[in-house]
This record gives structure tokens, C-alpha cells and sequence, in this order.
């Protein structure tokens, strides 16, 4: 049984696997439960300028009182359709936590009409539950969850071909700068009731970052990359730790005592080390940049000797990865078909980059001379890059066909 409250970072990390899931193996499931992520995220979760923190597991002080059901309650309003709801939702009259009932799905998808006359029960439950008071709320703005949130919409938006998530995550994207923004190009950590109530971190920076490079991929929009770099900018003139790594607090915090901690370590959320060694690698990869290659290593290589921390440091080791066995799918000519397929690919080690015209990349860039003038798409990998495809059905078995190791050329 699930704990009730809901956090903000859960979802939107949820709502990413999801997206990630779903491209490689197409189970519905995985689609009807993100289409149920967002519509709670957009129904419940809206405040100010972006998502709410999280939703409390009480109210009227009851925990999970606005979640739970009785038989009696459910048979009121299921009337005849509660014996087939049941084979699917078990109903114990005696509940199946604390004397309630918690409503847990125990069979695989059936046919249409099947999880047609599901959903319509459904329904019913959630207009009834709909009256109860809610639980608490917790609203204030919290900026490294809403960019992962950023994130995981845009990734989302095209794994289930959902345009209008691409455009709540440019100005979910949008708001936040506007909200949290400072002139010096950094942003803070939390705002409520339009104050900012904490200055950034790490994780801040690093999240904002991912999030403008994955709209870069998704849009192509040149502002985006400058944005991006605005904010490494800033990142790297007030978290470095001049030793190739950065720390979790700026130099210049004052609300926090002690030493300038640096932490590799993934919680609940990605740590900003880790994040910021996968920007580096996404920037080599989007630019040509040897610069960014130098700087991933260095981040990298200030870790290397701490193998007994590195296991508990996935989105680290995932950006090493990344540095060195990324694919990059280079596109030109905008051709939409092409463009939605590059975008579904079922890898994260798949990095997008859409040449916009007049654009040059640096001469260290496998795809550097490029044309944007002819719709292509070009695989490079390992400094090389294939011949151009110009169907979507021909990215996809390419696609299908990139080796399962990638230590393998």
C-alpha cells in the first residue's frame, strides 16, 4: 500500500520512466497511467506560477480519509456494476487497510469494453470523491521539481504524441525564469505567495538546465541554448568548487553554516553533481564543443576515486555514459515525420540536436558541414556520422539496430 501523500518530484520522475517505458515496449498501461499523471499534475497540483510541492496524506485529520471507501459507499454508487468492478478492484467488507478499502487494480488489461465500463465506474468514484475535503496542500513553488517536471512533460509530450505537453512545459519553463529569476542569471530554490523564500542550489541550476537543453532538443529554438548556457554560466561562477566539481550551496550563501559540501549522491531526486555531468555531456554533444568534453571529465574524474559512493550515484554513472556512448541524432530540413520519430526514440543516451538554418556547428562536430536545406536525419556515433535517412521508418529500424552495449562501436 502506497503512502498518500503526493510529491511533485515522484510524479514527474514517474511520469519520465513512464514515457521511457512506453517507447520500448508500447504497453498501454503505461500510457493510460501518464495521461492520469499529467491530468492530476494540471486538475490539482496548478499554483501561481507553476506546480505545487505536494499533497498532504491527512485531512480532517485522518490519514488517507479523502482516498479510502467503504463497501457500502462504493455499492451506492456502483449499484449492479459493483460485482464486475470487484473482480478487478477486490472489495473486502472487512477493508484491506485499517478497516477501509484502498482500490488496487489486481488484473492485467482487458479488452475495450472492458476497461471502457472500468473507466466509467472509475468516474463515478472520483465525482463522488471529488465532495470530500481535501487533504492539504502544500504550495509553495519549488524549483529543481518543477524543471524535472519540465523535463519528463517534454519527453512525455512526444512518447504519447501529446503536443499541447510540450507547450505547458515551455511555459512552465518560462514562469518559472520569470518568477525565480535573478539579474545575474541565477534562479532560487522556493517561492510562495510571490516571495521568494529561499535561494537557489545546486540542484536548482542544474535541474533549470536539463530542462532548457530538453527543450533545445525538443524545439530547436536557438533562445533555448542560450538560455542554457545563461545558466551554466551562472552555475560555474557561484557553485564551483575550482577543483572540477561543484557544491551544493553557492559561495556567497549565507543561510548555511559550515563547509561548501559537494554530494554525488542520488536521493529521491538526481543529485545536481550528477546532472550537471550529464549537461556537460549533452553540450559536447549539441555544440561540438571540446570544452564541454573536458569539463564532464574533469567533473567526472573529481569523483573517480570514491568507488564506494559511485553505486548510490546512478545519474552520474548514467553521464559518463552518455559522454562517451551517446547517440546524436542530427536533423535538417525540419521535416515534422522525422523530427516526431527522433524525438519518441526509446533510449535516454539519445541526444537530439536540429540544425536551424544559417546555423554552424564547431568543426569538431561529427556532423559539422551539415546542410539544414534537405530534410534528413543523420546517426552519429563515435565521431561518426551515417548517411542521411529521410523516412521515419528507416530512423526507427536504425534506431532499433544501436547496439545494446554501447561500449560497442
Amino acid at each position: 500500500i502506497p503512502h498518500f501523500e503526493k510529491m511533485l518530484y515522484d510524479n514527474a520522475l514517474l511520469l519520465d520512466l513512464l514515457a521511457l517505458a512506453y517507447t520500448q515496449t508500447g504497453t498501454k498501461l503505461f500510457a493510460e497511467r501518464a495521461r492520469e499523471t499529467v491530468t492530476w499534475l494540471q486538475r490539482d497540483m496548478a499554483s501561481e506560477a507553476a506546480f505545487a510541492a505536494s499533497e498532504d496524506a491527512d485531512s480532517e485529520g485522518v490519514e488517507g480519509k479523502f482516498y479510502v471507501w467503504s463497501l457500502a459507499e462504493i455499492q451506492s454508487l456502483l449499484g449492479p456494476d459493483t460485482d464486475f468492478f470487484a473482480q478487478h478492484y477486490p472489495l473486502p467488507a472487512q477493508g484491506n487497510w485499517e478497516h477501509s478499502i484502498i482500490l488496487e487494480r489486481v488484473t492485467p488489461q482487458g479488452d475495450a469494453a472492458t476497461e471502457t465500463r472500468l473507466k466509467a465506474c472509475r468516474e463515478r468514484l472520483l465525482t463522488r470523491r471529488a465532495t470530500r475535503i481535501r487533504p492539504g496542500r502544500d504550495d509553495k513553488i519549488l524549483t529543481d521539481w518543477n524543471a524535472l517536471t519540465v523535463a519528463a512533460l517534454v519527453r512525455a509530450s512526444f512518447a504519447f504524441n501529446e503536443p499541447s505537453w510540450l507547450a505547458a512545459a515551455q511555459t512552465l519553463f518560462e514562469r518559472l525564469l520569470a518568477a525565480l529569476g535573478a539579474a545575474d542569471g541565477r534562479i532560487a530554490h522556493a517561492m510562495r505567495d510571490g516571495k521568494i523564500s529561499a535561494a537557489g542550489l545546486l540542484e536548482d541550476h542544474a535541474t533549470m538546465l536539463r530542462a532548457a537543453l530538453a527543450l533545445y532538443e525538443a524545439t530547436g529554438v536557438i533562445a533555448l541554448l542560450d538560455q542554457a548556457l545563461r545558466l551554466l554560466a551562472a552555475t560555474e561562477a557561484h557553485f564551483s568548487d575550482h577543483a572540477g566539481s561543484f557544491t551544493m550551496a553557492s559561495a556567497d550563501a549565507t543561510d548555511l553554516p559550515g563547509p561548501r559540501l559537494r554530494n554525488i549522491t542520488d536521493g529521491p531526486t538526481p543529485s545536481g553533481i550528477g546532472l550537471m555531468a550529464e549537461n556537460y555531456a549533452r553540450l559536447l554533444h549539441l555544440t561540438g564543443d571540446p570544452t564541454y568534453r573536458a569539463k564532464a571529465e574533469a567533473l567526472l574524474a573529481a569523483h573517480g576515486g570514491q568507488p564506494n559512493r559511485l553505486a548510490a550515484a546512478p545519474v552520474l554513472l548514467a553521464a559518463a555514459d552518455l559522454l562517451e556512448n551517446a547517440t546524436c541524432i542530427v536533423l535538417t530540413g525540419g521535416n515534422p515525420a522525422l523530427t516526431a520519430a527522433a524525438l519518441a526514440a526509446p533510449d535516454p543516451a539519445i541526444v537530439i540536436l536540429r540544425i536551424a538554418p544559417g546555423q554552424i556547428l564547431h568543426e569538431s562536430h561529427p556532423a559539422y558541414g551539415k546542410s539544414s536545406a534537405a530534410s534528413a536525419a543523420f546517426l552519429c556515433r563515435g565521431g561518426i556520422c551515417t548517411p542521411p535517412v529521410t523516412t521515419p521508418q528507416t530512423l526507427r529500424a536504425q534506431l532499433r539496430q544501436l547496439p545494446q552495449n554501447r561500449n560497442t562501436p
